[in-house]
């Protein structure tokens, strides 16, 4: 009893230190934490299913179905509860503004419980997968991996809130890693989290069963299937089934055996997964070195990219008195020669399609006039750089649009409009995300990302919360965009996260990106996440910043390294499928695959689970066939309608 005790302690000491893992995850990160808590879930799992199991001394497959399940969904509401706290503590100012309020957090704590319903299947797949396929130790740890990193990929590109929450995000500070996003995208950092973590709980499931003489999944493996043909006597069975006699010498191995072959199977894990995190940041690396212009130890005044001078104009929803302030400050930015001028989001409102044509024809008349001033200044200089100096004035408004002149409230757009040096409109931007709880009365725009050709590069914009959807934003990867322009409106604690967050776009993309943001972080990153500018303001103020003119940088995931995120989500279905299927279902899949797969996936050769699940074929005296249960699986009570459980 007392080691049953310990047991239960040591299993509550996961949990709660998964759960303050989660809690450090979120608005406030720290690196470490996201490494941590899938393996300390996973460990809190398997203390209380298959070393609790041990230490009462009960035996799992000989319980009943109903008490097992019972036992899996006090498991999921316990997994729940916890971790939906830690979610609430990790982003519980989310949508508080200035301060914490109840509506705030209970929404957070909503949207958590929402989350990590979806986010314990991985979790709970693993435990069943393991019990249900004791052999299949080389799948072991992707059932969790791949489940895992197919759930964030599908809430990416599916979900209202997109990759907010994404573990990827929290290794922001580890600059190596998040240049690996330029391959394979977020999916690949989130599966390289969920890989280490469960092979990190391999080796302690592995230890476990050594100790206790492996574990109850292990022997009923081994004593389960050790049937021959002689359980099975009719004429013509072992012509009929070939391989039974080395098959049954197969089964008749030791427990020691499938350790060794499970020993075996973790260490080809651990290889593959140091060589690819290695591979990985060598290339990337490399990749930084030889495209970013510093190779092979060349001086500053050779790699030094130029710059032109860019403004964010700060304001929130200016309303008719403050609309003559916001003009003022982008005339004398133009004045002040900034080849760049960018609005906040939602930086005024018009209301109406003539409202928001006198809008644009007032900054048409600003630019050509800027433009103007600057060809004159430009007939005076002769130096190299005098195309880019006396560039622009391109001007980035930033508006709510009502559809309807009459009332200021109802549906509305969000929209993002650059005016060229000419008067023209480059292009205009509707919002394709607006932020759930809080944008309701936004209509959506068509999710097309909207580019122009420049003195300065291809110019592109995404509004804030656009580029929270990677899917979206590798449109402008594609598209070849040089500037990404960003105009945000952030609130409380959210705007560091949201920079951080938004600069794996210009990583993965290979553009560089400023944003603009009221109430938030302004600044400037590179392709190689180099942070040029980092500008913490509130609003009614202007920033001026520097941006350099370098160009795109080629990236992998554009044309095809997003496919990475797809490729696990179908490992991912396939073992779903495998998990939770009856298993004369996941026979019948593998029937028509070869004998490679079906170890890989199940630790077995279809003969081998014919065999274990006592249904082979048997040619009866008339010569139709029959199934008939081994005496161990009668004895047990498992049958191909089984979960696993």
């Amino acid at each position: 009893m007392g080691c049953l005790r310990g047991s239960k302690w040591k299993a509550a000491g996961f949990l709660v230190g998964s759960a303050l893992c989660t809690a450090l995850s979120g608005l406030q990160s720290v690196m470490v934490t996201s490494w941590l808590q899938p393996f300390l879930l996973l460990q809190f799992l398997h203390h209380i299913v298959v070393v609790g199991d041990q230490s009462s001394g009960r035996r799992t497959r000989t319980s009943s179905s109903s008490s097992s399940w019972g036992r899996l969904l006090l498991l999921f509401l316990l997994t729940l509860l916890v971790q939906s706290l830690g979610f609430t503590v990790a982003f519980g100012g989310m949508f508080n503004d200035p301060s914490f309020t109840l509506p705030g957090v209970l929404t957070v704590l909503f949207v958590s419980t929402i989350a990590w319903l979806v986010l314990c299947i991985p979790f709970l797949a693993s435990l069943v997968y393991r019990r249900r396929y004791p052999g299949a130790t080389l799948s072991h740890p992707l059932v969790f991996a791949s489940i895992w990193t197919a759930l964030w990929h599908l809430a990416a590109s599916k979900a209202p809130i997109g990759s907010v929450g994404n573990p990827a995000y929290s290794q922001a500070s580890v600059k190596p890693l998040v240049l690996t996003a330029s391959v394979w995208g977020v999916d690949g950092i989130v599966f390289l989290l969920a890989w280490a973590a469960s092979i990190a709980h391999e080796s302690i499931v592995l230890a476990d069963s050594e100790m206790g003489g492996g574990s109850s999944e292990t022997r009923h493996f081994v004593e389960g299937c050790a049937c021959s043909s002689q359980d099975h006597t009719p004429d013509g069975y072992e012509r009929i089934n070939g391989p039974s006699r080395a098959l049954n010498r197969y089964l008749k191995k030791n427990a020691r055996q499938k350790a060794a072959t499970a020993h075996r199977d973790h260490a080809l894990h651990t290889k593959i997964f140091i060589w690819v995190f290695f591979l990985s940041l060598v290339y990337t690396g490399c990749r930084e070195v030889l495209l970013s212009g510093a190779f092979f130890e060349r001086g500053i005044a050779e790699t030094l990219n130029p710059t032109v001078a860019a403004s964010c104009i700060l304001r929130q929803a200016a309303g008719d008195a403050e609309v003559d302030s916001l003009w003022n400050e982008t005339q004398s930015r133009v004045d002040a020669g900034d080849a760049l001028i960018i609005w906040s989001e939602a930086a005024t409102v018009v209301q109406g399609d003539e409202a928001e044509s006198a809008l644009l024809l007032k900054a048409a008349q600003i630019a050509r006039e800027g433009r103007k001033s600057k060809q004159a200044a430009s007939n005076l200089d002769v130096s190299p750089e005098n195309d880019l100096m006396h560039a622009g004035p391109y001007l980035g408004l930033s508006y709510i649009k009502f559809f309807s002149p009459w009332a200021a409230l109802g549906a509305a757009n969000n929209v993002f409009a650059l005016i060229l040096p000419d008067g023209s409109v480059g292009f205009k931007y509707i919002k394709s995300h607006p932020v759930p709880f809080v944008e309701t009365n936004l209509v959506a725009g068509s999710g097309e990302i909207q580019v122009v050709d420049t003195a300065l590069g291809r110019i592109g914009a995404a509004i804030c919360f656009d580029l929270e959807f990677p899917d979206l934003i590798r449109q402008a990867g594609k598209l070849g965009v040089d500037i990404m322009v960003q105009p945000s409106w952030t609130w409380g604690p959210v705007g560091p996260l949201e920079f951080d967050t938004d600069a794996f776009r210009a990583v993965e993309n290979g553009f560089t990106l400023l944003r603009c943001s009221s109430v938030g972080v302004s600044g400037v990153v590179s392709p190689f996440y180099r942070v040029l500018e980092y500008r913490e303001a509130l609003t009614n103020t202007v920033l001026s910043m520097r941006v350099p003119i370098a160009g795109k940088v080629w990236t992998f995931y554009p044309g095809a390294g997003f496919l990475f995120g797809h490729a696990i989500t179908i490992m991912a279905l396939l073992y779903s499928l495998f998990t939770w299927l009856p298993l004369l279902w996941v026979q019948n899949i593998l029937y028509f695959l070869p004998d490679v797969y079906c170890r890989f996936f199940i630790g077995q050769t279809i003969q081998e689970m014919e065999c274990q699940n006592g249904s082979p074929k048997i040619a009866n005296d008339d010569g139709s066939d029959s199934n008939t249960a081994s005496p161990h699986l009668q004895q047990s009570g498992f049958n191909n309608d089984d979960r696993g459980m």
